[in-house]
């Protein structure tokens, strides 16, 4: 069938609008029609090349939509549902029976080489085949997804407004915190580095937890205003001059989350925390990146260092929990987002890039 997609032709150019034909379902895909995306930084990875991706291509990741057909083995999906859209999983592989799906043996393979699993493309114009990403390629009208990255929702879903990073950003923060961090102290204390939606994801969790300390370091005002309206007891501008000592000041913090993928902010991230304390290092950063720790802290203090691959976790279970917080007012990423239709998409990439929107939602 004939549908629209905005595309990447070639690294740190606009997206264009693309005419194209879409394959009908394979027996466990399903064909949704995308009602809204949100923008992440993932997608930007790709823009300008730190995310390699076979061009043309079609990104976005944080789909919203309505599903149209179905292959002959999907289950419990049906035409005419409403959807939110992930990132897919083998779920039979060692680590998805041990219930890290995001750890999935497949997942590369599924998720970042723009083919589905089997091995073809989404979209053609005749001339060339468009890749998608993390198994989803959002900024187009119509996609296929495997079942595991297909998650119901309610039939009186607000789409656009569960478009903004439900189904990448705020669950790889808000994972990192209910999942990752699942031990941790009532009245523990954490520090978050970016307040873009992975940043903001973490804040709203530690809010609706039991965390009494909640520091929020970003180089914008604005975003730092927003991190105090959805849950930050301290603010701290990442241009001054020390924030490990201002931290420090506060009395260091049991955890910290490291979600702008500089190495600079990932040794800050570390030497903020308490003994015996946790970074989780959730940015990121191209692939010859390196920091640099104290080998002594990690035996004198106890510190530790963990790499969390989105938020740790089950989409199935934790997109419908993350709802429901939203529903109840405990996930307000209302604050974190602005809609553009998607033919300003490429407006959206600068408000994203100048700090101005954590979360743009495009909407068709």
């Amino acid at each position: 069938m004939k549908t629209s997609v905005y595309a990447l032709e070639a690294l740190n150019e606009d997206f264009h609008k693309r005419e194209v034909d879409i394959d009908s379902p394979d027996d466990d895909e399903v064909l949704v029609k995308i009602v809204a995306s949100g923008l992440c930084h993932s997608d930007l990875n790709v823009v300008n090349g730190i995310s390699p991706m076979d061009l043309p291509a079609v990104v976005g990741h944080e789909g919203a939509g309505v599903v149209q057909e179905v292959g002959k083995l999907v289950k419990g999906i049906k035409p005419g549902d409403k959807v939110m859209l992930c990132w897919t999983h083998c779920g039979r592989c060692e680590q998805c029976d041990a219930g890290e799906r995001s750890l999935c043996e497949h997942w590369p393979a599924w998720n970042l080489f723009g083919k589905r699993p089997n091995g073809k493309k989404t979209w053609s114009d005749g001339k060339a085949e468009y890749s998608n990403f993390l198994s989803q390629g959002s900024f187009g009208q119509h996609v296929l997804v495997q079942e595991s990255g297909v998650i119901k929702v309610n039939d009186d879903a607000d789409l656009v407004a569960l478009a903004g990073g439900i189904g990448c950003g705020i669950l790889t923060g808000a994972g990192t915190v209910f999942n990752t961090f699942h031990g941790s102290r009532v009245g523990s204390s954490i520090a978050v580095f970016g307040v873009g939606a992975v940043g903001a994801g973490c804040i709203m969790a530690a809010r609706s937890g039991h965390y009494s300390k909640i520091i929020a370091i970003d180089l914008h005002p604005a975003r730092l205003q927003i991190a105090k309206e959805i849950g930050a007891t301290h603010v701290i501008n990442g241009r001054d001059s020390d924030v490990v000592a201002q931290i420090q000041a506060l009395g260091g913090v049991d955890y910290a989350v490291e979600a702008t993928g500089v190495p600079k902010v990932m040794e800050d991230a570390y030497a903020s925390l308490k003994r015996a304390g946790t970074v989780a290092i959730v940015g990121i950063a191209p692939r010859d990146k390196k920091f640099a720790l104290p080998i002594s802290d990690h035996m004198q203090f106890g510190r530790k260092v963990i790499g969390v691959a989105l938020g740790s976790a089950h989409p199935k279970t934790f997109i419908p929990f993350l709802i429901e917080l939203y529903e109840q007012g405990r996930l307000p990423i209302d604050k974190l987002c602005k809609t553009f239709p998607i033919s300003q998409i490429n407006e959206a990439v600068q408000a994203m890039k100048d700090g101005t929107v954590i979360k743009p939602v495009v909407v068709f």
